[in-house]
């Protein structure tokens, strides 16, 4: 996903069982590709599947950042994400069907 959700996902494989220990305010005034500061918070607020993404952050602090401990809510995140996507790809083919 644009907010790098899709690639956090990615991660939750048994594989990597354990995510790094985040530092807080890690993300703030992050810089993108292009210069800009960004506000990840903002982002993930704007985001449709924030209370999900919370509640995953919830359950990985109970959990010292073990994934495996947290697949509900990582599948649920997954589900909103997926619901999201498609959504939005229906609307950017109606509006290039209007074109």
């Amino acid at each position: 996903s644009h907010l790098g959700l899709g690639r956090s996902i990615s991660l939750m494989s048994s594989a990597f069982p354990k995510a790094p220990v985040p530092v807080a305010g890690l993300h703030a005034g992050s810089k993108s590709d292009f210069g800009e500061d960004l506000d990840v918070d903002e982002l993930i607020e704007r985001n449709r599947c924030h209370e999900d993404y919370y509640k995953l952050e919830d359950c990985l602090a109970d959990f010292d950042r073990d994934w495996t401990k947290c697949q509900a809510q990582v599948k649920t995140l997954k589900l909103c994400n997926d619901r999201v996507n498609q959504l939005r790809k229906a609307q950017e083919a109606a509006a290039s069907n209007k074109q």
